[in-house]
């Protein structure tokens, strides 16, 4: 996957912001912004992150779209294999994510995030909306104020502009497919 730099400073301008306002606003400096743009250095994912969040867009829409194989019959058909997976992780962070969806550029994201015991997630908040399923293990996940306790086979829909965040409960390692419409990560 490659990163869009020129997409990043069009989206910038088009908001109308200097690269000094928008990297104040996203709490770097206007030198890092300017690199960034200008492809000069590959920002973390948190950065790029950051980033998303403050252009209100999906962090995806800042890679490249891959080539897309079709059916016989025209449209979009990919299998996405079990050892061809992407997999991602946040700095400072053991969580393990892999995308089930055959690139971040689809309409629909899919990802399997696998977790160890008394992990949890930060606080998320976007567009759209995702549904989570409890593969293996439990949860403890909060959407706004309210708080659910999701085992294996349980799920959970619920609008993202909602800020929501999980918990590992228990002793054993759990997997959570999360289903995100519009694309998110």
């Amino acid at each position: 996957m490659k990163l869009r730099y020129q997409f990043i400073r069009e989206k910038r301008r088009k908001v109308g912001l200097t690269v000094r306002q928008f990297a104040a606003s996203v709490g770097f400096s206007g030198s890092y912004v300017s690199q960034i743009e200008r492809g000069i250095i590959t920002p973390s994912i948190s950065a790029l992150q950051k980033i998303a969040d403050a252009l209100e867009i999906p962090i995806s829409s800042l890679f490249e779209d891959e080539s897309a194989p079709s059916s016989p019959e025209g449209g979009y058909c990919e299998v996405v294999r079990a050892g061809d997976r992407k997999s991602f992780r946040y700095p400072h962070s053991n969580i393990e994510y892999e995308l089930l969806s055959p690139s971040f550029q689809c309409k629909i994201e899919l990802i399997q995030t696998r977790a160890k015991p008394g992990q949890s997630s930060p606080t998320y908040k976007h567009v759209g909306e995702e549904v989570v399923l409890v593969l293996k293990g439990t949860i403890e996940l909060w959407v706004a104020e309210r708080q659910w306790i999701l085992q294996a086979g349980d799920c959970l829909y619920y609008e993202s502009h909602l800020p929501h965040r999980w918990k590992v409960l228990g002793d054993e390692e759990v997997q959570v497919v999360t289903a995100v419409v519009p694309p998110s990560f």
